[in-house]
């Protein structure tokens, strides 16, 4: 079921293929991206607060009636999700996690019901690179495997956006309207500054380094602030301990997005294979599972597959074979 795999994917229990099966799932269903944009917010919230079980079903009940008898209008593409989908969906929710998870329900029923908004996406596929325009003028370059979502126009008194992957954002300054990036771990507020986020689904770290300006890094659903960063700081947050540390990056240059570079900064082997199968579109296999532990300290402009493997195999003994068919590698080797 579909709802079942949507939540081990916000729980991080969900596979890398399971992940990108919702990916590509949600791009072809507007309302349950919806849902799931919702739920990624709001279930963090609902786990540290506590609610009044019985008052949130009555508001669900008639925030269901209100979706339901809401009208919708067919010359643009809205994100409201149905009736019959809020509803099966919480009905999932409550048997995988167990009614003590009842409070993101009454966090969805209690939200002001707001008229639907005409909504923008944007994706990458793996392999490939795009640069994005909004609304306000705002400048975006996507990486591989990423996805952007927002309004055809900003309304109100903020300019949010939910992404998943890695996204380089330069902002157009509005000290009026601050903006928000939402990931499913982290939110980001800016005025007007360039930094980049990166959030795949099922990664077990979110990073947020900053390349000029200032930006406020808090949880997802939550008014708490964790940090200010200002230029050339960035922060790692994980996901599994729900910790975060800032550290200083000396070289956070502008172009190295905007170019498309890989910097791998004494990354495991097996974290630059995840890397190198989203930018170049391939499978890699560790024949010998030592390598997946190696560390490796570099920096990449754009180039073939190939060359990468030949320069990391300057610093690391070891072997490539690779099936341009069948778009797989396999290293092998002594180790590290």
């Amino acid at each position: 079921m579909q709802e079942e795999l949507m939540i081990r994917v916000l729980l991080g229990k969900a596979s890398e293929e399971e992940a990108r099966q919702l990916a590509e799932w949600l791009a072809t269903d507007p309302a349950y991206q919806a849902i799931f944009d919702q739920l990624s917010i709001s279930l963090q919230q609902a786990s540290a607060q506590k609610y009044d079980t019985a008052t949130g079903l009555e508001k669900l009940k008639n925030r269901l009636q209100q979706e339901k008898s809401a009208e919708s209008d067919s010359s643009f593409i809205y994100y409201r999700p149905t009736y019959k989908q809020i509803f099966r969906l919480a009905a999932s929710v409550l048997i995988v996690l167990g009614a003590g998870w009842l409070g993101f329900v009454w966090y969805l029923a209690s939200a002001s019901h707001k008229p639907s908004v005409a909504m923008m996406e944007i994706q990458t596929m793996r392999g490939e690179r795009k640069q994005v325009t909004l609304p306000d003028g705002s400048q975006l370059w996507l990486s591989a495997a990423s996805k952007i979502r927002f309004p055809r126009s900003f309304q109100g008194n903020k300019r949010e956006v939910f992404m998943d992957g890695e996204i380089f954002f330069k902002v157009s300054h509005n000290k009026e309207k601050p903006f928000i990036i939402h990931t499913d771990t982290l939110q980001v507020q800016v005025l007007g500054t360039s930094f980049v986020v990166r959030s795949y689904l099922n990664h077990p770290k979110t990073t947020v380094t900053v390349a000029t300006g200032k930006v406020a890094v808090s949880l997802a659903g939550t008014s708490h602030k964790m940090a200010t960063l200002t230029a050339s700081q960035s922060l790692i947050f994980h996901k599994n301990t729900q910790q975060s540390s800032i550290t200083s990056e000396l070289n956070v240059a502008e172009n190295r997005w905007k170019e498309g570079r890989l910097v791998f900064d004494k990354l495991t082997f097996a974290e630059i294979s995840a890397e190198l199968e989203r930018y170049y579109d391939v499978k890699i296999v560790f024949a010998t599972p030592e390598l997946a532990q190696c560390v490796f300290k570099a920096t990449f402009k754009p180039m073939h597959l190939e060359q990468i493997l030949q320069v990391l195999q300057q610093t690391k003994s070891f072997h490539y074979e690779y099936n341009r068919q069948n778009k797989k590698v396999i290293l092998s080797g002594k180790g590290c």
